[in-house]
């Protein structure tokens, strides 16, 4: 019973629990704009935020650069990608300070009963190790494929195989 389950983890760490809202917002697709709604956990009120490791790498200018000009000089077809809801999509991971959790948003969740808690299980944007957990689940996903991670830059990956170059991630 998820009321029973929410009224014992409210009983007993109620610390744990963090606020969530829906961002609603328009975005550009194809000449028009297309509603874009995004749950967000509230991590300014995350009790484990000074704990957290929460530098992510970003790519730099010039590993973009290179990187670019390289796969160019290379003939190869340069594609630009957006992974939808990627923060959903990372790793599942676990805290050591324990679980967490996120009251429903004020409007609701289809399906889900009001007063229920949604355990936090992997990284939700908001939240303070949100971009570092996602870098960690990208990466293992990319080496899991084959990619390297550059020595140039943590951001850059490149697919190397054969002795030939086939192609980088950025």
């Amino acid at each position: 019973d998820h009321a029973a389950e929410a009224k014992e983890v409210r009983t007993k760490h109620p610390d744990r629990i963090l606020p969530s809202r829906h961002c609603y917002t328009w975005k550009p697709k194809d000449g028009r704009k297309v509603a874009k709604c995004r749950w967000v956990g509230r991590g300014d009120k995350d009790p484990d935020l000074a704990q957290l490791e929460t530098y992510s790498p970003m790519i730099s200018k010039e590993a973009w650069m290179r990187s670019m000009q390289l796969n160019v000089s290379m003939g190869f077809n340069i594609e630009l990608g957006d992974i939808s809801s990627a923060f959903m999509n990372g790793h599942q991971y676990q805290r050591k300070q324990g679980p967490l959790y996120c009251e429903l948003p004020a409007d609701g969740v289809p399906g889900v009963a009001p007063g229920s808690l949604l355990e936090v299980k992997v990284c939700v944007y908001g939240l303070g190790d949100a971009p570092l957990q996602w870098y960690k689940s990208f990466t293992t996903e990319a080496l899991t494929a084959g990619f390297k991670i550059s020595s140039y830059d943590p951001c850059l990956l490149y697919l190397h195989q054969d002795g030939k170059y086939h192609g980088s991630l950025a």
